[in-house]
């Protein structure tokens, strides 16, 4: 019980930080215009910040810069 509760604690960031960004993936164009979010610039600052926040969490889990590099550029393909 413990080495689960150790792994999820690790893991859990980073498993929600990919949910929210492939939940935001579904979001149409007409959707981010009406929002006021059509913005090029914005977009490109977004996926900046989400994927590194999404690197600090598989640093957090992994404990190795190369490994959280890695997933979150394999993340960034599929």
């Amino acid at each position: 019980m413990k080495l689960i509760l150790n792994v999820l604690k690790k893991w859990l960031p980073a498993a929600l930080v990919m949910g929210f960004i492939y939940s935001l993936s579904s979001v149409t164009g007409p959707e981010i215009n009406n929002a006021g979010l059509g913005n090029d610039n914005i977009h490109i600052i977004g996926h900046f910040f989400m994927y590194l926040i999404l690197c600090f969490a598989f640093f957090r889990a992994t404990g190795n810069i190369v490994s959280s590099i890695l997933l979150t550029i394999i993340f960034g393909f599929t």
